[in-house]
C-alpha cells in the first residue's frame, strides 16, 4: 500500500485555537450594561418600602382579627319571630288583666261598708255595726289598718273616700279585731318615719 492510499479522505484545514475563540469586544456587547448597581441611598429606600407596606398588611390583618371578635347581630329565623310576636302579646294581655284587676278591687274597696259580716260570703253582719278593720300600732306610734273583707289600707296620710269619711272617722270606730303594737322607737325624723309607715298597694 502506497503513503497516498494513508492520506485522510477529507482535505479539510483544521481550525486554529485563536479563531475558535470569540473576540473580547463581542462578548462585552452581548451583555446588559445599561443596568447600573444600586447605590446604599437606594438600596435603603427599597428597605424602607418594604417595611411600610408590611407595616400597612400587618395593620390590615390586626383590624381583620378585630372584626371576628365583634359580636355579631343575631339573624332571627321566622319561627324565633313568631316565638317573640306570641310573648309580646302574652306580656300585652298580662298586663292588660293586672289592671282590668286592680280596676275591680278598687271599685270593691268603694263600694266596702268595712264593717264586719258585710262580705257577701258571711252568713251574718255584726249586730253592734263593728268595722272589719285590723288595726296595727308601727314602731313609730302610728295607726295603721286593713280591711278583712276587701284588703283596703287605712292611714293617716288618706283623703276622704268614695263615701265621703276620713280616717279618723274609721279609726274612732271599734273594730271587730283586736289591736296589735309593736315595740316603740325613737326617730330623728318621726313625721319621715310615720310616712314611711305607710302600706301601699304594688
Amino acid at each position: 500500500m502506497s503513503l497516498k492510499a494513508l492520506k485522510p479522505i477529507s482535505e479539510e484545514k483544521p481550525v486554529s485555537a485563536v479563531a475558535e475563540s470569540a473576540p473580547v469586544t463581542e462578548t462585552l456587547a452581548g451583555l446588559n450594561t445599561s443596568t447600573q448597581p444600586l447605590s446604599s441611598e437606594q438600596l435603603l429606600a427599597i428597605i424602607v418600602s418594604l417595611q411600610q407596606e408590611n407595616a400597612k398588611a400587618n395593620a390590615a390583618l390586626a383590624n381583620a382579627i378585630l372584626e371576628t371578635t365583634k359580636p355579631r347581630e343575631h339573624v332571627k329565623t321566622q319561627k324565633e319571630i313568631a316565638a317573640d310576636a306570641n310573648e309580646q302579646l302574652f306580656k300585652k294581655n298580662e298586663k292588660l288583666l293586672e289592671e282590668r284587676k286592680k280596676l275591680g278591687k278598687k271599685q270593691e274597696q268603694n263600694l266596702c261598708d268595712h264593717i264586719a259580716g258585710c262580705s257577701p260570703l258571711s252568713e251574718q253582719r255584726d249586730i253592734a255595726g263593728r268595722t272589719s278593720i285590723l288595726w296595727h300600732c308601727t314602731d313609730a306610734n302610728v295607726d295603721i289598718g286593713i280591711c278583712t273583707v276587701c284588703q283596703r289600707f287605712f292611714h293617716p296620710l288618706d283623703g276622704p273616700d268614695e263615701q265621703g269619711h276620713t280616717y279618723q272617722y274609721w279609726r274612732k270606730k271599734p273594730s271587730f279585731n283586736k289591736i296589735s303594737k309593736a315595740g316603740p322607737r325613737q326617730f330623728q325624723n318621726p313625721s319621715l318615719a310615720m310616712q314611711e309607715s305607710y302600706l301601699r298597694d304594688s
